[in-house]
């Protein structure tokens, strides 16, 4: 695979593929030159399209629509169905890029991107009920009096 620039690790993933398609596939990642994302991004399309060939009409996703859960449709509404391609076209983009070319614009918007990734990557994968601290109780009238409001407070005016 070296030989015909195609890198042993890229290669790999290629070989759980169809035998009557593989070699139609390695020609096309040397062709055009894939990497391994875009081999991941190739076989799983080819998977979804078969999946999707091999189902019945009755069990479609656009038929079953009606049974979806509310949860995985509040999830799909918070993200772009395309998330993931665009996360993976964006990865292959800076695997292109020559640090020496980007401007002090380039740089400042990634670094704004770079701490919204942190964020995201240490982000909690499941939802969790917001905690609150308990509100201190006061004895007495249920209000704390300061000295402000102890001075002008219509008891201590009449003492």
């Amino acid at each position: 695979m070296l030989r015909r620039e195609l890198p042993v690790s890229t290669a790999e993933l290629l070989l759980p593929a169809d035998p009557e398609h593989r070699p139609a596939l390695i020609e096309r990642a040397i062709a055009k030159q894939w990497d391994q994302l875009r081999v991941r991004d190739e076989l799983q399309s080819i998977q979804s399209r078969l999946s999707e060939l091999n189902q019945p009409p009755s069990a479609k996703p656009a038929a079953r629509r009606s049974d979806t859960s509310r949860a995985n449709v509040v999830q799909m509404a918070s993200r772009p169905p395309i998330f993931t391609r665009q996360i993976q076209q964006f990865y292959r983009t800076t695997l292109t890029i020559h640090t020496e070319d980007l401007t002090s614009a380039n740089r400042s918007a990634l670094r704004t991107l770079f701490k919204a990734l942190v964020v995201l990557a240490r982000a909690q994968t499941t939802p969790r009920a917001p905690v609150f601290s308990p509100v201190p109780t006061v004895k007495g009238s249920g209000r704390k009096q300061t000295r402000t409001s102890a001075a002008t407070s219509p008891q201590k005016q009449e003492r």
